[in-house]
């Protein structure tokens, strides 16, 4: 296991006493000083902790190092990661384990306000990210309006940002906006890359801020694909990661291959190789009619 505030740690730790099974905590050198009663929490309990010195000595490289362990040690070693992070399914799982605490604050909500209210502001502090996502996941499909916020100048320090690339379909304008405090935007600009927008880019971005219909049927179109590039893999027996994105990760074996031999067939993929992953293939999200074309050149490539 990873641990960065010795929490998770000590669970895994205590699992394994009880089960009898060997435990090793790897933890980075900057945490075993800052979390010394988890440290010794988890040496009670006959867990090996593993100081990390490589990089800041935190969460972010006491991981690096336990996968590489797990990776090496993969068939008589299991990994039990803590953290919102790694590969697939564990960010899922820990996001579902965690669900429980916003699960709960809605509950509260309810009982204090009346059914239906949703809190103001919500606030995490992020170490690994497990308990921030168990929060925001309850509430992601109502979202908070945070422009109110950055517009009373309250919180000098939030900077709101958004992306025309995306559900407004307009990435090749190479277009998004960002709304803060006027000090913090001035900081900014002065560090910021040299890059400016055209008239057209932003003459089509304030069109699409007024195209609600686009968004609902983007939503629309791009759930719809999800389902089905989720069904056709569960059907053919493919595994995949579920998304909320606007893609879908598929293993296929030689991610390459695939990918060029889907090319020839005029589908365009993303090979994921360059990004640590050989034997997955990125599939975007299109229109019914696009999906269905990449679902039969996918089988027809792995045939």
């Amino acid at each position: 296991a990873e641990t960065g505030a010795g929490q998770h740690g000590v669970a895994t730790a205590t699992v394994c006493a009880k089960f009898g099974l060997k435990c090793v905590v790897y933890m980075g050198a900057t945490d075993v000083e800052r979390q010394a009663p988890n440290v010794f929490r988890m040496r009670l309990l006959g867990a090996e902790v593993v100081p990390v010195t490589s990089g800041r000595g935190t969460l972010k490289d006491a991981m690096n190092d336990a996968l590489r362990d797990w990776v090496t040690n993969v068939r008589d070693t299991f990994y039990c990661i803590g953290t919102v992070a790694g590969p697939h399914p564990y960010p899922a799982m820990v996001r579902d384990f965690q669900a429980v605490i916003g699960k709960e604050v809605r509950w509260q909500l309810a009982e204090q306000e009346g059914e239906g209210r949703l809190p103001d502001t919500v606030i995490a502090a992020i170490g690994g990210g497990s308990n921030a996502m168990g929060l925001f996941y309850e509430f992601l499909d109502e979202p908070v309006d945070l422009l109110p916020m950055v517009r009373s100048g309250g919180k000098p320090n939030l900077l709101l940002m958004r992306t025309f690339s995306k559900i407004y379909g307009l990435a090749g304008l190479r277009i998004g906006y960002g709304i803060g405090h006027p000090d913090f935007v001035s900081a900014l600009e002065k560090v910021r890359q040299p890059f400016n927008t055209n008239a057209v880019a932003q003459a089509g971005a304030m069109a699409a801020l007024d195209d609600d219909k686009h968004l609902a049927n983007t939503r629309r179109t791009n759930a719809e694909g999800l389902k089905f590039f989720e069904a056709v893999c569960a059907e053919q027996g493919i595994e995949f990661v579920p998304s909320y994105a606007n893609f879908v990760m598929v293993r296929v074996g030689d991610g390459q291959a695939v990918f060029e031999a889907m090319q020839r067939q005029g589908v365009i993929t993303r090979a994921m190789g360059g990004y640590g992953l050989p034997e997955w293939i990125r599939l975007s999200i299109g229109t019914a009619k696009e999906n269905q074309r990449a679902a039969e050149s996918l089988k027809a490539s792995l045939a």
